[in-house]
């Protein structure tokens, strides 16, 4: 194991040390690299703690192969056991505008609905600093962000 996956780890049983999970946690997951490494190390905390977790990965339907990819990000997790379950944006919920920022919200509406119907208290998300940035700037850009410390 390298020091990097150590230091995930160590961190997830950090977070976990002031939270009681009854029974089981989801984790969203697109196939990048982020969501996958996040998606890895909660599988190891939930083994060692005999807790369920549930992979969830969201098809949007506006590239071509995206019901693919997501069957792809399926058959993978299938290698280390992981449930997964793909979750469908519907067309008629596709914004004709703003995408990026109504689509997150669709999302995550999503993601919380299936959580609340399957009785799961924790959802995990895993986004690189480069997301972060990238959705810095563009609330920036569109005028979400008016003060900055």
């Amino acid at each position: 194991m390298n020091n990097e996956y150590k230091n995930i780890t160590n961190n997830i049983e950090e977070v976990f040390e002031n939270f009681f999970i009854k029974k089981q946690i989801a984790v969203a997951i697109s196939g990048g690299c982020d969501s996958m490494a996040l998606t890895l190390a909660l599988n190891d905390f939930c083994e060692r703690n005999k807790i369920k977790i549930q992979a969830l990965t969201i098809d949007h339907g506006i590239r071509k192969n995206s019901k693919n990819e997501a069957k792809k990000v399926g058959e993978l997790l299938k290698k280390f056991k992981i449930p997964h379950k793909i979750l469908t944006i519907l067309p008629t919920q596709i914004p004709q505008k703003n995408i990026e920022a109504n689509l997150r919200e669709i999302r995550y509406k999503i993601l919380s609905e299936f959580c609340q119907k399957n009785q799961i208290e924790f959802l995990f998300v895993g986004h690189h600093l480069g997301d972060i940035a990238e959705n810095f700037l563009i609330r920036l850009y569109n005028g979400e962000i008016t003060k900055i410390f």
